[in-house]
């Protein structure tokens, strides 16, 4: 009885662990993709201003 109960909490734990890794890879990536969109619109920003610097 107690040795099913401990395997139980094993995968219980093991099952919540990879939730946990699950989320912290989404929020990593979601992290990812906000700050390549910043540099993305940070850099176009600057060729903006370098262009339009260069025309004037």
């Amino acid at each position: 009885m107690r040795h099913s109960c401990s395997r139980w909490d094993f995968t219980y734990l093991s099952s919540t662990l990879v939730l946990a890794l699950l989320n912290l890879v989404r929020c990593c990536l979601a992290v990812a993709t906000l700050l390549s969109l910043v540099f993305l619109i940070v850099s176009r920003k600057k060729y903006l201003i370098t262009y339009t610097l260069l025309a004037s």
